[in-house]
């Protein structure tokens, strides 16, 4: 069978030397709506949840049954957290990026690795929107003259 190949503005990132392979392209629209999604959707959800933890904390439970409880306030968190990164990047980019983890697991700088992943992948939203607008500019600047 035939590959078909051509530039689809993919670009490719190691993370955190664990061999899994991240991939999106910076300049898809749909990255864009799927982060305005993030920001609409996602918060009313993760409040829901904290108001529930904070409930939890007011209740008379044993601590086994305080940590199970939020424990399973966190799994849903990391659920809605998943969901709304895949719906960015792609479904399974979650797993690509988190692997195994907790997306509400700390990094060793106190921020929710989560955070730390979106605030990582930035620089490169930055950086390769620069380099194809100029590509587009000398492009039209070539065909202008």
């Amino acid at each position: 069978m035939a590959t078909l190949k051509f530039d689809d503005g993919r670009i490719n990132l190691a993370v955190n030397d664990t061999g899994r392979i991240f991939s999106f392209n910076p300049a898809d629209p749909n990255v864009y709506d799927g982060f305005f999604s993030l920001l609409e959707e996602t918060p009313q959800k993760i409040n829901k949840l904290s108001i529930e933890e904070e409930k939890l904390n007011a209740q008379e439970l044993d601590e086994k049954s305080r940590t199970q409880e939020q424990l399973k306030i966190h799994a849903e968190i990391d659920k809605i957290l998943r969901e709304a990164f895949d719906n960015i990047f792609g479904e399974g980019q979650a797993d690509v990026m988190f692997g195994s983890q907790s997306t509400c697991a700390l990094g060793s700088n106190g921020d929710f690795i989560f955070s730390n992943a979106l605030m990582a992948l930035f620089p490169y939203f930055e950086k390769e929107m620069k380099k194809r607008q100029n590509k587009v500019k000398s492009v039209v600047k070539q065909y202008k003259e």
